[in-house]
């Protein structure tokens, strides 16, 4: 799960100050920080943070006629937008049934539902690489 976090010392008011805002501000104590505080202190409450979640891949699953003349399932297929092709496929030719591939073999697995649940993985783990902490800015790095 990854979250929009505030830093502790922040918080979020809106652009434009409020009726309650400018109440609070209008009532000069003679102190810039503490009509400043007061008007913080009478912001609205920000929105709560949305949390966000890595979709589940969505597979394609394909199936052949075997020697018995049953549809048996062979293999399956997940594209996601980012161009990584998922597919797993049955591998008589290892110790485990069920390979799980992505441009090459990332593994060999004993079940399909086990090598779907390596590419889900695998997918979560790419996109969390690829994201980072929200980087402070000069600004707030300025006003600490």
């Amino acid at each position: 799960m990854i979250t929009n976090e505030i830093p502790t010392a922040w918080t979020l008011v809106p652009k434009e100050a409020t009726a309650n805002m400018i109440k609070a501000g209008g009532t000069w104590s003679g102190l810039p920080a503490q009509t400043w505080t007061d008007m913080v202190d009478a912001a609205p409450a920000a929105p709560a943070p949305q949390s966000v979640s890595i979709k589940a891949l969505e597979w394609d699953d394909r199936f052949a006629i075997n020697e018995d003349q049953e549809e048996e399932f062979v293999a399956s297929y997940a594209k996601e937008p980012m161009g990584l092709n998922y597919h797993i496929e049955f591998d008589p030719y290892h110790t485990l049934d069920w390979i799980l591939i992505l441009g090459a073999p990332l593994g060999n697995y004993a079940t399909a539902d086990e090598a779907k649940a390596g590419a889900q993985s695998d997918f979560e783990s790419r996109i969390r690489s690829a994201l980072s902490a929200l980087a402070p800015t000069k600004e707030m790095h300025d006003a600490q």
